[in-house]
């Protein structure tokens, strides 16, 4: 039973990081999840500008 008591203060601080290291991931793939929903937002952006400037293009291309 001493040596219980001897490694307690190491179980519960083993415990105390485990516990610490889940909830840093949750938060870490909730920020990931952000970013991502960002990312995909700037993407559709670019492509609609890409198709405007594209038709833009063909039309300076028509009255030249």
């Amino acid at each position: 039973m001493e040596t219980f008591f001897a490694f307690l203060p190491l179980i519960i601080i083993f415990a105390a990081l485990a516990w610490l290291a889940r909830w840093q991931m949750r938060t870490y793939s909730t920020h990931i999840a952000h970013v991502n929903t960002i990312n995909q937002e700037i993407l559709n952006s670019n492509r609609e500008m890409i198709a405007e400037l594209k038709t833009l293009n063909q039309t300076l291309k028509d009255r030249g």
